[in-house]
């Protein structure tokens, strides 16, 4: 969690401000994922950033 607090927020808000695209190589939402930075970074944008779903385009799942 540490390591969330400080690299991956700051990436995270530094790139909502930037309006960048947000994406995930694999869906955070599975449950052998529940333990991994993605899905923090995934409930992150869910309970701190307004962010709803995912869409999955070719391999790829966006936040938005």
């Amino acid at each position: 969690m540490k390591c969330l607090k400080k690299f991956n927020m700051p990436a995270i808000n530094k790139a909502i401000e930037e309006n960048k695209i947000i994406r995930f190589s694999h869906n955070p939402n599975l449950n052998k994922y529940k333990n991994s930075y993605m899905y923090l970074e995934w409930n992150y944008l869910k309970n701190e950033c307004q962010y709803t779903h995912l869409i999955q385009k070719g391999e790829y799942w966006y936040a938005e």
